[in-house]
């Protein structure tokens, strides 16, 4: 039984050794130096030879470089190399350490490749192996890839563990953490218990001045599409006042994820609106039609009193893009 088990962990570790290049697709190779996905998938010469830390660092590079490449999820798809790799990171992530299963989750969702159910069993039970070893940073990692996976909800036993993880290390997280929380938990609400997400609002008053727009805009968003439990009205007035301080930071998409959080709730504070419609006509060449769409219905549903400027700067947008409908509320609504 030990002979095997040492078989097994050699055949993990691959030429490189634990811990290692793992072959000529290592970290530090031609992995680390190509330029896009192909390049990467190119690299991957020897994926048999790949130990668990250079499989994840080439699903991470090939993440980096996806993120801003088009059509780099029809590369993947078409690629034997990139099925041959998805099978040895389930054969080797029973050797990951936490930052190679966070890093690999968080770069498998952002690929948008489908992922066999077995690649997922085998990445819960490193989840779970390692929980004791999760930082805020890989705990919201992991929430931000399972919400944006959407079809891969994790099981009840990782559920459970990711809740306890959050509630236990909530105070340790910066605004960036608890805004991928938060949106993943709004994304998918099985994924954390109330608990979980009360200890996440709770931390919201101490990174609340260091949030940038986006992660407002998320926090925001995510407070008014997940409701249970509802987010404190204190808390609610922190962010409102962070948002409109921070309006000038604000892309069309934040502005209209603001604005739609308000809608939700029926009410926008005199300053955060003003703040936000004096923007809008700066961004409106980058709005695109759902955004449109989004920003319309909710200075509608929040009964705004809209300048010329604004509503040229809309109609004129409403002109350029194709929309299939808009549903303007009505006073009833």
């Amino acid at each position: 039984m030990a002979r095997s088990k040492k078989k097994n962990e050699a055949k993990a570790r691959g030429k490189g050794g634990k811990g290692g290049k793992g072959g000529k697709g290592g970290k530090g190779g031609a992995v680390s130096k190509a330029d896009t996905v192909k390049e990467v998938l190119d690299a991957c010469v020897d994926v048999e030879a790949l130990d668990a830390e250079a499989a994840a660092h080439a699903v991470h590079c090939m993440a980096t470089r996806g993120a801003r490449e088009w059509g780099s999820r029809d590369v993947l798809n078409a690629s034997p190399t990139w099925a041959s790799l998805l099978r040895r990171v389930e054969e080797v992530c029973y050797a990951f350490e936490m930052r190679h299963t966070s890093k690999t989750l968080w770069a498998l969702a952002k690929l948008g490749s489908r992922l066999p159910p077995s690649l997922l069993q085998a990445l819960e039970k490193s989840v779970l192996r390692l929980a004791s070893d999760f930082d805020p940073r890989g705990i919201a990692n992991v929430l931000w890839a399972y919400a944006t996976l959407g079809y891969a909800a994790p099981s009840t036993k990782v559920c459970e563990c990711l809740s306890r993880l959050v509630v236990e290390s909530a105070q340790s997280f910066n605004a960036r953490d608890v805004s991928n929380a938060l949106w993943a938990s709004a994304k998918m609400p099985s994924i954390l218990e109330d608990s979980a997400v009360e200890a996440l609002h709770t931390r919201i008053e101490r990174v609340v001045e260091s949030a940038v727009a986006q992660e407002l805009s998320n926090i925001l968003w995510a407070t008014s599409s997940r409701t249970s439990p509802d987010a404190p009205k204190s808390m609610l007035k922190m962010l409102h006042t962070a948002a409109a301080a921070k309006a000038g930071e604000c892309s069309a998409q934040h502005v209209s994820n603001i604005l739609w959080s308000c809608a939700k709730r029926g009410y926008a504070p005199a300053t955060l609106q003003n703040e936000l419609t004096q923007v809008i006509p700066s961004l409106t060449t980058q709005i695109k039609p759902q955004t449109l769409a989004q920003t319309i219905w909710s200075l509608a549903k929040l009964g705004s009193r809209l300048k010329p400027s604004l509503i040229q700067a809309l109609l004129a947008r409403l002109s350029e893009v194709t929309i299939t409908c808009i549903v303007l509320p009505t006073n009833s609504n």
